[in-house]
């Protein structure tokens, strides 16, 4: 007979060949049932995009009776609570709010909207933690240097234009908003006006001296 150490390695190599072919058939499976699974949420997600262009056709030609508005103002708001409600921290409220800036462009200008004005960043917002006024100011440095590039703007050849007071912000803030100003000046379409460092006090004091110089002259 086979000395012992013969025999114990041949029962080794087959307990290895037997868990081997036993894992692989294991990975093999669960590759399979992943395969299926992500091949089911692709289809959810094509049948959810499907079903929201249509909703979204439906929509823009009931708003089509009527007037279509020249000019559309929208105060972006509830980011912070939005992250709240989802235990989310507040800059990612913020991103998901910037997210949806492109989709209210592409709906706006499809409308016939000439402009787009988007309240972003009002001085109010400047009174948060410093942590949280640095993600914002990141955010908005990223979002307006892909503005430029953004379907939207391509789609309708849209001019981008940032309004406020921009000695407010920090320098990068300041140079990414100048930079897409520059890179989308000479397009023909619509307008996305971006309002950032504004205040419903100066708007009043600047109306009222717009006013006052009418009268003047």
């Amino acid at each position: 007979p086979p000395p012992p150490s013969s025999r114990a390695s041949r029962i080794a190599r087959r307990i290895v060949g037997a868990v081997t072919v036993d894992v692989t058939a294991a990975v093999a499976r669960d590759m399979t049932r992943r395969r299926r699974r992500d091949d089911a949420k692709g289809e959810c997600a094509r049948g959810a995009d499907a079903l929201l262009t249509t909703l979204r056709r439906l929509i823009l030609r009931a708003l089509r009776r009527g007037a279509t508005p020249r000019h559309i103002a929208v105060i972006m708001d509830g980011n912070r609570r939005y992250a709240r409600t989802r235990e989310l921290r507040a800059s990612r409220g913020h991103e998901a709010g910037a997210a949806t800036l492109d989709a209210l462009a592409a709906w706006s200008f499809e409308l016939g909207a000439d402009v787009l004005s988007v309240y972003a960043l009002s001085t109010e917002n400047f009174k948060r933690t410093r942590e949280e006024l640095e993600e914002l100011f990141d955010l908005v440095c990223d979002r307006l240097e892909a503005m430029g590039e953004s379907a939207a703007v391509r789609e309708y050849d849209a001019r981008v234009h940032v309004s406020g007071d921009l000695d407010a912000l920090p320098k990068r803030v300041r140079d990414a908003a100048r930079a897409v100003m520059r890179a989308t000046w000479t397009h023909k379409g619509p307008m996305l006006n971006v309002c950032l460092g504004y205040t419903g006090r100066e708007d009043i004091v600047r109306a009222i001296g717009d006013v006052r110089d009418g009268v003047k002259n």
